[in-house]
């Protein structure tokens, strides 16, 4: 039996996160042979996010309360992981070390953006595994935020000297395929989708219309669409614009107009959006399981993004041949995205649209075949 430690970011108020990290482990757990857990470890400075989130605004006491509601659903929710009985906090790598040292055969680091190099979590980090010896070492789903111009000299050299101990490099998006190519050639290097697409998870779209009726108090007799946006600037103008037409609820954050605002598990979470009539996001991974539950959907890319080739939203809709789905605010401002493109969007809702994204589902499904073929093989 191979023990495979899965190295990610799993402890996080954050539905895709969340279940990125359940469903490589448990996609994992699946396969003959293998026994895989996700390694209990974190950051100092991750661990203190954790608390950060409840975020406090005395003008808005009623977000306060859904913060910490949220908090409280998450921690419910980390007990369901498959995790590993021993759990460290540290910023030190030589502590993670020892950490792993003998209870692993395979290390995997990903999904998720685990391979930011300007985050808070610093550089270098446990997620490239310097100086661990005797585990062999992969990655699968890695994404990076960074560009080659972006990175000194001596950041470059580190990584690349730190890859040459991976058996195996698997990433989710070709920004950061080209990011690691420039830095460390191909060898070894390999596309694979996130995780959430490989994994089949029960979808009751039956429960997620009780808890839009019962817990969102949506009314259901109008088009019901999801809001999940990270721009509020952006949420309030598509509340204020199409809350007369439709039913908004937030599954994201506090917006004024909007029904639900009632932190869900992240399974409930997955149910609600296949109940949905349609779903406005900036999200990557409500993108993914609106995809997964062939519900029309919009996804909007914030202000932080020069250009599309760098967003892995847009890179996974082009090489699936579905652009059309994609908005970017740096390119067309707010105004032109919602009088636009969400207008149109909201539309074809209201026209009773049909969308059928099985043939995506499947085609992104093959992205993970060189990386089951390699693990199978190191089972041998």
């Amino acid at each position: 039996m191979m023990r495979v430690g899965i190295l990610t970011y799993h402890k996080t108020h954050n539905y895709g996160a969340y279940l990125q990290s359940y469903a490589l482990t448990n996609y994992l757990n699946q396969k003959n042979g293998i026994q895989a857990e996700i390694v209990d470890y974190n950051t100092l400075a991750s661990e203190l996010m954790q608390i950060k989130c409840i975020k406090f605004n005395w003008r808005q006491m009623s977000s306060i309360w859904y913060n910490f509601r949220r908090y409280i659903v998450f921690a419910k929710a980390q007990k369901q992981l498959p995790t590993s009985k021993w759990h460290l906090v540290t910023n030190r790598v030589d502590k993670f070390c020892g950490f792993v040292a003998n209870k692993y055969d395979l290390i995997v680091v990903g999904s998720d953006e685990v391979w930011v190099l300007d985050g808070y979590r610093g550089f270098p980090n446990a997620y490239w595994l310097p100086n661990l010896k005797g585990i062999k070492k992969a990655s699968y789903g890695a994404s990076s935020r960074n560009t080659i111009d972006s990175l000194d000299t001596e950041t470059v050299k580190a990584v690349k000297n730190y890859l040459q101990d991976f058996s195996y490099i698997g990433v989710r998006d070709t920004a950061t395929y080209n990011l690691i190519e420039q830095i460390a050639g191909q060898a070894h290097l390999h596309m694979n989708c996130d995780p959430t697409f490989l994994y089949d998870f029960i979808i009751d779209r039956n429960e997620g219309e009780k808890i839009l009726v019962n817990k969102f108090k949506a009314n259901t007799e109008k088009k019901v669409v999801g809001l999940m946006c990270g721009e509020p600037v952006l949420a309030k103008r598509i509340v204020d614009k199409f809350s007369n037409d439709i039913e908004i609820v937030s599954l994201y954050d506090y917006y004024d107009g909007t029904k639900g605002y009632s932190p869900i598990s992240p399974f409930q979470w997955i149910n609600v959006i296949s109940a949905l009539d349609g779903l406005i996001t900036t999200f990557f991974h409500g993108m993914v399981f609106a995809i997964k539950s062939n519900v029309p959907f919009i996804v909007i890319e914030g202000r932080n993004l020069a250009s599309s080739d760098f967003s892995k939203n847009y890179d996974l809709l082009k090489r699936n041949g579905i652009e059309k789905y994609y908005a970017q605010i740096s390119v067309s401002g707010v105004d032109d995205v919602v009088d636009l493109n969400v207008s149109e969007f909201i539309n074809q809702i209201l026209s009773n649209c049909r969308v059928d994204f099985s043939e995506v589902v499947e085609n992104e499904r093959k992205y993970s075949e060189s990386f089951i073929n390699w693990v199978v093989d190191q089972d041998d």
